[in-house]
């Protein structure tokens, strides 16, 4: 597989995005037939990014490919494992300034968007919709259901050669 076709069967992803989902504002599941659509176009993503993510993963260049399927993420954020956003769930989160070390993360979505500003989401997390994490560190393997907050963080952190502040 060279990299031309690499680049394209992303950018197929990002369409097939566009085309069949369209920008989510949250609410119900929907119905069974918007279900099979989602599965399928993340199903397509990450069939198409599980090389580029095993080669690439942890690069900035997610983040731009993050933007162009519509996720709110900041090009000072750092993600892991880029599987873990899928097409169908992006227009959910917002990712600001935030390490994400999770090697399968499970975002609900609903009616509210998930927020993660400058904080740290490690392995194994599970976040509802609707929950904010401000300035915090999650602990590994916790499903997290209240938005959490932290006014006077005491430390930076530094992850895999990413400060946060």
């Amino acid at each position: 597989m060279g990299i031309t076709s690499i680049v394209a069967l992303v950018f197929i992803s990002i369409l097939l995005k566009w085309i069949f989902i369209g920008r989510r504002t949250g609410g119900s599941p929907g119905t069974t037939w918007s279900r099979v659509i989602d599965w399928c176009v993340d199903f397509h993503y990450r069939a198409s990014t599980f090389l580029p993510c095993s080669i690439t993963g942890g690069s900035r260049l997610w983040n731009m490919v993050f933007r162009l399927h519509g996720l709110d993420i900041d090009l000072y954020s750092y993600v892991e494992d880029p599987l873990g956003f899928l097409p169908s769930q992006v227009d959910c989160i917002r990712v600001h300034r935030s390490c994400i070390i999770s090697v399968a993360p499970r975002f609900e979505t609903g009616p509210e968007k998930i927020e993660i500003v400058e904080s740290n989401v490690p392995s194994q997390a599970s976040i509802a919709a609707g929950t904010k994490i401000v300035r915090s560190t999650m602990r590994p393997m916790k499903r997290l259901e209240e938005s959490i907050y932290e006014a006077n963080p005491v430390a930076v952190s530094r992850q895999r050669g990413v400060w946060l502040i």
